[in-house]
């Protein structure tokens, strides 16, 4: 299915590609919202769990715009940064009656957790993971002089196919059942889906 300017479309990439595409929207005049300082989490990530380093820094833009628009983006990143662990460019949204190859697995669990989710994510098949910081407000807060706490999250993203989904989310549930604070899954159909490398350009 081909993006709409309805749909979302989504980049996680490093932070020095990110700046090459932040060229490209000032010159379109495209607006984007940006997650800066996202760890990125690749599935093959032995050599770097072996040098002591288990995440790359990476970025995740989020913004819409035409098919064209679409295409030349995704061209611009597949002939300039075509080679492994350079990131992915997807669109969130399509048709609710068309069923979708891919889909978006949400992980929000309690600080620190988010390696115990990308270890099975990479146990399991997926292509890699992306995490964020976020800050989670519940119906009571707690407070300490006045001051309110609120509590640390750690958000997890990774793409898969839906019967990989199926397995991984029993798994993940299963494995933070009894962590404080839980964990909350949901999913979103991808309608387009492109590692940047091993991908041929689009036209």
């Amino acid at each position: 299915m081909k993006g709409t300017e309805k749909d979302l479309q989504i980049i996680i990439t490093t932070e020095q590609i990110a700046e090459k595409i932040y060229e490209i929207f000032k010159k379109v005049k495209l607006s984007c919202f940006v997650l800066p300082k996202c760890r990125g989490f690749s599935q093959s990530s032995s050599f770097f769990e072996f040098i002591g380093m288990t995440s790359t820094k990476v970025e995740l833009l989020a913004f819409s715009c035409k098919e064209r628009l679409r295409k030349y983006i995704l061209n611009f990143l597949l002939t300039n940064y075509n080679k492994p662990n350079n990131g992915i460019m997807l669109t969130l949204g399509g048709d609710e009656k068309m069923e979708t190859k891919n889909k978006m697995l949400v992980v929000i669990i309690n600080e620190g957790q988010a390696e115990k989710v990308t270890d099975i994510l990479r146990k399991h098949g997926s292509c890699g993971s992306t995490v964020f910081d976020a800050r989670g407000i519940s119906a009571k807060i707690d407070s300490v002089v006045g001051i309110e706490i609120d509590s640390n999250k750690d958000i997890v993203l990774s793409v898969m196919t839906e019967e990989t989904l199926k397995a991984v989310s029993e798994i993940i549930k299963e494995s933070l059942k009894d962590s404080p604070g839980g964990v909350i899954l949901f999913n979103l159909p991808v309608s387009d889906f492109n590692k940047l490398h091993g991908e041929v350009a689009v036209s």
